[in-house]
């Protein structure tokens, strides 16, 4: 019963842990839809994949008593996806 429902299901893509949710409110289902599939074309599977390195990496820092809200993440996160993306495993050895 559309004209009763205060509930509005989002478009999501899911990469592994990723997920990314799109939503209009309710306005237009399609083109949320629509831009989920622009979202995918350069969202792909390595982001899941490296998504899975990098939380083995934070989880190493941590256990070593150290913090991660300083590090540059971005350099790390560009490494693991591009080995993701070659299918290569992310070496997070030597890193911060």
């Amino acid at each position: 019963d559309p004209e009763r429902c205060t509930c509005h299901l989002p478009a999501v893509l899911r990469r592994g842990t990723v997920a990314v949710a799109v939503s209009t409110g309710g306005a237009s289902p399609a083109l949320a839809g629509w831009i989920r599939d622009r979202i995918a074309e350069v969202i792909g599977p390595e982001v899941g994949i490296a998504a899975e390195s990098l939380a083995a990496h934070r989880a190493g820092l941590h256990a070593r008593g150290r913090s991660t809200e300083q590090i540059d993440w971005r350099p790390i996160i560009e490494s693991a996806i591009a080995s993701a993306a070659a299918g290569r495993s992310h070496d997070v050895e030597g890193l911060p």
